[in-house]
């Protein structure tokens, strides 16, 4: 009888195992986002196909990019499916691809992150401005050019150098920062004091590649235009007929 007890008692463990799922395997690994421009971080999770035996599961990582870093391993608790992580993105000067590892039991899973050039650049409104002829101690009507951030990751001007005679320079006031997409304008009169053509350049200094861009200037200083200022005569006075030299 304790013989068949013992058999019985066997039997039923041998049946309860078999009827357990087995411990799930590494299946996937993933992030929120799959694009990043600029330094951040990323929430990621390693999943299995089932729950994890009563030890967990040991996941180990890796990243292909040095911007992108990683735990060197997880683990997936007892009975749970995933388990989150974190991977650190650093800001990258030129675009690349991370590839992140997930590796357990002989198994391993990828996932890409797009890392987009994060730098700062600068588009101008022209390179160039003409002011045409204008009379000389008077003041030509303003014109502007627009500073426009135009790359990925904020532009700082530095300055704005005026040169050539006749001309002034308004506006923003330097330095400054602006984030991508914003502006700042400058603002060039040309009040010549003397005749004849003039040049001139703004250089703009700033953090962007080059760092230096040049807006030429020009124009021409013309004379006042002459009007009536007098009258006269070489005689002033004349007795009988005759006649006289006037201007």
């Amino acid at each position: 009888s304790m013989m068949y007890s013992g058999a019985w008692v066997m039997q039923m463990a041998t049946f309860s195992d078999a009827s357990l799922p087995p411990p799930g395997t590494l299946s996937g690994v993933s992030c929120t986002s799959a694009s990043f421009t600029g330094a951040g971080s990323d929430a990621c999770t390693v999943s299995l196909s089932g729950a994890a035996g009563s030890g967990g599961l040991a996941v180990s990582l890796s990243s292909s990019d040095s911007a992108v870093t990683v735990p060197g391993s997880v683990t997936v608790p007892a009975g749970a499916s995933s388990v989150g992580f974190t991977a650190a993105v650093s800001a990258v000067t030129t675009a690349q691809s991370a590839t992140l590892t997930a590796s357990a039991g002989g198994t391993s899973k990828t996932y890409s992150i797009a890392l987009n050039a994060y730098v700062p650049g600068l588009k101008l409104s022209t390179t160039s401005l003409s002011f045409g002829s204008v009379t000389v101690n008077t003041t030509s009507s303003p014109q502007s050019v627009t500073l426009t951030s135009s790359g990925t990751a904020p532009l700082t001007i530095n300055s704005a150098t005026l040169t050539g005679t006749g001309f002034n320079l308004s506006g923003t006031s330097f330095p400054v920062t602006l984030n991508p997409g914003q502006t700042a304008t400058l603002t060039v009169t040309f009040a010549p004091t003397a005749t004849g053509t003039a040049s001139g350049s703004i250089t703009v200094s700033d953090n962007a590649s080059p760092s230096t861009a040049t807006i030429s200037l020009s124009g021409t200083g013309q004379a006042t235009a002459g009007v009536l200022s007098g009258v006269s005569c070489t005689t002033a006075s004349f007795t009988g007929a005759g006649s006289d030299a006037c201007t």
